[in-house]
């Protein structure tokens, strides 16, 4: 298990167990390392409930929704912050490039503010990414979730902070218009209030 890893997730609380259906369904999809963090932490959250590794079945469908290509684009969603933005891989980029300039495999959706961004090509170096400030604060858009902490509390595994209105609806990027909300059915609204992105 890379080191790295292991420091962002030593803190981690379990919600269930990766069904060994789901391991299969997408080994060659995700990198070993990945299929590595299902077995080891399952469906989980980490650092104070930021990130949370998901089951990719469960995004499937709200992933198109969101996403005008994705149903063909081989994409897989593994992650999802508690700002309700997406974490996933592009398989095409575990040999090539489809979508970006280089070879990176981990993207980010940032739903609240409609754009994509790939990460980084490296796994290790993004573990040790993902536990930093900068890191949190540049690519993913983190600032207002301590503050939000404080006031409202951790989400749950199923919970995500939305805004109220949305951002695209014209509502404020203030931690007052922040709400614990349910993350799937909060996605689902998003859905339906914001156009599809493109690629």
């Amino acid at each position: 298990m890379d080191e790295n890893a292991i420091e962002l997730f030593k803190n981690s609380i379990k919600y269930a167990d990766v069904p060994e259906e789901v391991i299969e369904k997408y080994r060659g999809r995700v990198p070993d390392d990945f299929i590595s963090l299902w077995r080891e932490y399952g469906f989980c959250t980490t650092e104070d409930g930021y990130y949370k590794i998901v089951n990719p079945d469960d995004y499937a469908d709200i992933w198109e929704d969101l996403f005008e290509n994705a149903e063909d684009a081989g994409t897989v969603v593994v992650m999802v912050t508690a700002m309700a933005d997406l974490i996933f891989y592009d398989s095409s980029t575990l040999n090539s490039t489809l979508f970006y300039d280089n070879n990176s495999m981990l993207c980010y959706a940032d739903i609240r503010h409609q754009n994509v961004h790939a990460i980084c090509d490296d796994f290790s170096m993004t573990m040790g990414d993902m536990r930093t400030y900068d890191f949190r604060s540049d690519e993913l858009s983190w600032d207002l979730y301590e503050k939000a902490v404080q006031t409202l509390g951790v989400p749950a595994y199923d919970e995500c902070f939305g805004y109220e209105p949305l951002l695209s609806l014209g509502g404020k990027e203030k931690v007052e218009n922040l709400r614990k909300v349910n993350l799937m059915v909060h996605l689902d609204i998003v859905s339906q209030m914001q156009d599809p992105a493109e690629w």
